[in-house]
């Protein structure tokens, strides 16, 4: 089993994949927006994936996407058709769905005769969110609701290992959230087998609790460069550098890929333990907010989650849905540009 991040193909964009290694059993990636067929969408301050996206998975061997993220809604009319297109393929997909029952619903994968069952939550304050009647649903990232889904899990599959997988933290940021580290921890004193995350748009460190392995942002993998919001989405260098991490008879190993800002991403070489593990991993909850106040990418007005109180956090709320919205406004009236 393998894990990618971020995978948005618009139309017209044709992916190189260029990879010395194979990768192993069933790929999970994160789909980055809906699969809408207007050629023109490229036009509108939205992301989506074209449907050519679904060869460029069947070609990798992902057999399942996790649609709870920020952009699912922004062309939430397309969910029927892209759910459509995925079933014809075979391709599994969790996190997001017409109500919160499905929104909620385990994927079950069987592989090396274990079985797996994938979990996907978004973070309400990056955009994860209905946006009206018509939008999707999608599992809300709170302590409270994880730990029901992880229980829930238990007890219908009491045999298999838990993988939840969240859409979380801001974009860019090289740390991962206090509060979500906190929440990684408690999955997996909830029963969960490890803990896939991405958004940040780039590769974090990864982490090891009661050895057990979390990884907190894969950055992206196949979302090109100037393509997106009429061209001007674009990512910095400390973007190209990718993650797949793979799963195989209980033994991982993170492979690193580039991104040459074109249309193609090859692989480069394994992450070394002294890179990728994070120097943090001993810290206790106190050590490691120092910690981030102090080493944190992301500081202008964006406030620091912290407790495990999802009633504390939504305080944080109106603040970042203000700002999220002004920012909207300088991008359409072409005040600011796109660069994440």
């Amino acid at each position: 089993m393998f894990f990618c991040g971020d995978i948005a193909i618009p139309y017209g964009v044709s992916f190189n994949i260029e990879t010395s290694v194979k990768l192993k059993g069933c790929g999970i990636g994160n789909l980055e927006g809906l699969i809408n067929l207007d050629k023109t969408a490229l036009n509108t301050y939205k992301v989506c994936n074209y449907v050519d996206v679904i060869d460029v998975m069947k070609r990798l061997g992902i057999k399942a996407v996790c649609l709870a993220n920020n952009h699912v809604n922004d062309f939430g009319g397309e969910y029927e058709n892209t759910i459509k297109l995925l079933n014809e393929n075979n391709i599994k997909y969790f996190g997001a769905g017409r109500s919160r029952t499905e929104a909620a619903r385990p994927v079950i994968i069987d592989e090396d005769n274990h079985q797996y069952a994938l979990l996907g939550f978004g973070w309400d304050v990056i955009g994860c969110r209905k946006k009206d009647k018509n939008s999707v649903v999608i599992n809300q990232l709170s302590f409270h609701n994880v730990k029901h889904c992880i229980e829930n899990v238990r007890s219908k599959y009491p045999k298999a290992r838990i993988i939840p997988v969240f859409h979380w933290d801001y974009e860019l940021e090289i740390l991962p959230m206090p509060a979500h580290r906190l929440l990684a921890h408690r999955c997996i004193e909830w029963g969960a087998y490890c803990v896939i995350g991405h958004h940040p748009h780039l590769v974090q460190q990864v982490e090891s609790y009661d050895d057990k392995m979390i990884i907190y942002s894969l950055g992206n993998f196949l979302f090109p460069d100037g393509k997106y919001f009429r061209g001007k989405l674009r990512f910095p260098m400390i973007s190209k550098k990718e993650m797949v991490a793979q799963l195989d008879e209980g033994k991982w190993s993170f492979l690193q890929y580039e991104y040459d800002g074109e249309t193609t991403v090859s692989f480069n070489d394994l992450y070394d333990e002294k890179e990728i593990i994070a120097e943090y991993t001993d810290y206790n909850r106190n050590q490691y907010l120092k910690y981030f106040k102090k080493n944190r990418r992301k500081k202008k007005l964006l406030p620091i989650f912290s407790s495990e109180s999802d009633l504390i956090n939504m305080l944080h709320f109106p603040w970042l849905y203000v700002r999220d919205k002004i920012i909207r406004i300088l991008v359409n009236t072409g005040i600011k540009g796109e660069s994440h």
